[in-house]
């Protein structure tokens, strides 16, 4: 049952419910613009290798740790959605400010303990279909008309060497 009933939510694009802050609030599907975006602030992360012993681990995180501020941003991204990280402020029909709501919420995100932000980041990508963007992704590349092909010519009567 429980795999019919993600099937009709991610079709009736009914929102995800996750826990922010000991409530449990209504967010909205992730949507392309909004993976976009996010992969935006992915790709600006620090690269570093990965070691195994713990020690390693706690001096690799704390020496990139100031650059991980995007985390908030990130898992603001996804609980606001492409569509309403800004918010326009009119006044008789007229554009006075446009205020980044990403930003406000990204701070309280960094008021959050890190297993309240990797239960968070957990139930929004489970909800997210990964493998449906990836199949896109490569079926698009697959179709890809501007790739240059390359093909040789035999000689009349020359059978081709096919390797």
């Amino acid at each position: 049952m429980e795999i019919e009933r993600l099937i009709a939510d991610t079709v009736n694009n009914n929102p995800i419910k996750v826990k922010f802050r000991n409530k449990e609030i209504e967010i909205p599907r992730p949507t392309l613009g909004t993976l976009i975006e996010v992969s935006k602030h992915i790709a600006k992360f620090p690269e570093f290798a990965i070691k195994n012993e713990y020690s390693a681990v706690v001096q690799q995180t704390l020496s990139i740790a100031k650059n991980c501020g995007k985390i908030s941003e990130i898992l603001a991204i996804l609980m606001l959605g492409k569509k309403d990280m800004y918010r326009e402020i009119r006044i008789f029909g007229r554009t006075i400010r446009i205020k980044n709501r990403v930003k406000k919420l990204a701070a309280e995100i960094e008021n959050l303990t890190s297993q309240e932000c990797s239960e968070l980041l957990v139930a929004i990508f489970s909800s997210m279909d990964c493998g449906f963007f990836l199949g896109i992704i490569i079926s698009l590349q697959g179709i890809n008309q501007l790739k240059k092909t390359t093909s040789e010519t035999t000689a009349s009567g020359q059978p081709s060497q096919v390797s």
